[in-house]
Formats: structure tokens, sequence, C-alpha cells
């Protein structure tokens, strides 16, 4: 793997070979993003003042983007990090024909 991707919009520095062979990596701070629209049915989540809250969504309804949001909001909102507890599972059915 290379350190420089091409295609992929994102600029790293040079990769920095030591005097054994060894490469060294250097961390590039990430870009500022911009944090992602919500729909009208995640925003009263990420609203959410406080306590536990029970998110209840299908596949590609954008449940990690809505926990995401949740905690940077609460943590914005001075919400004690070492406090908050995010659970998250997956469940697939299978189907036989």
């Amino acid at each position: 793997m290379s350190s420089s991707s091409t295609g992929s919009g994102l600029s790293h520095p040079p990769v920095r070979r030591g005097s054994r062979g060894a490469y060294r990596l250097v961390r590039t701070p990430p870009a500022r993003m911009d944090p992602p629209p919500l729909d009208a049915a995640q925003r009263p989540v990420v609203e959410h003042g406080s306590g536990p809250l029970l998110v209840l969504a299908g596949p590609g309804t954008g449940k990690t983007t809505t926990l995401v949001e949740s905690v940077a909001a609460r943590i914005a909102r001075g919400g004690d990090p070492e406090r908050i507890l995010v659970l998250s599972f997956s469940r697939k059915a299978a189907v036989e024909l």
C-alpha cells in the first residue's frame, strides 16, 4: 500500500524513509467536515436532551449517522463523554426459498 493514493482527493505528506530501511508514517490532521444533513426523523434523536434513548430503525435509515451526531451534540452541550454509552447491533434475517 502506498502512502499517497491517486483519486482519493486526500493530500498526504510523503512517507519518510529511515536510515535502516524502515518507514515512518506521519499522521495528518483530519480535514474539517460539516455535519451531515439530518432528516425530520433523525433531528429529534439528535436534539434529545438527556437520559436514556432507544432508537429503532431498519437498514439504510441512517442509524449510525444519527447515533454519532447525537453523541457529538450531547458532548457539545457539555455532556461528559465518559458517561455516554452507545450500543448498536445488526441482525440479518435469513430467508430460505
